[in-house]
């Protein structure tokens, strides 16, 4: 992340490499450890550049944290976080124990129907 000061407006610089920028005043900016811009050509490559996320550590993503620029954070999860993260993974196992009880049911109705 780097700083470029002019007369109280920042000049924030993707963390990506790709060299885009974005200018605007100090009290427009959050606060996060990395900024990339999104754009439609380098925006995937942009977030590939940035290091992955630490273990035991979430990451915090606020889209527009700079003008158009997403800004991303790592930090070390609340207890409240850590159960939210829980319960999400019980219902991403559930949903995904559901879709294979479909899958099956819909091939045992195929077979049938090929059968008869």
């Amino acid at each position: 992340m780097e700083y470029k000061n002019i007369n109280n407006r920042v000049t924030i610089l993707c963390s990506g490499g790709c060299g885009r920028s974005v200018t605007l005043r100090k009290s427009k900016v959050e606060k996060f450890d990395y900024y990339l811009c999104d754009s439609r050509k380098d925006g995937k490559s942009c977030r590939e550049f940035i290091p992955k996320c630490p273990e035991g550590m979430i990451a915090v993503e606020s889209m527009n944290a700079v003008a158009c620029f997403t800004g991303i954070s790592y930090k070390i999860p609340t207890e409240e976080e850590r159960a939210s993260i829980a319960r999400a993974k019980q219902i991403r196992e559930s949903g995904i124990r559901y879709i294979k009880e479909q899958k099956q049911e819909m091939k045992n109705i195929i077979i049938n129907i090929l059968i008869y």
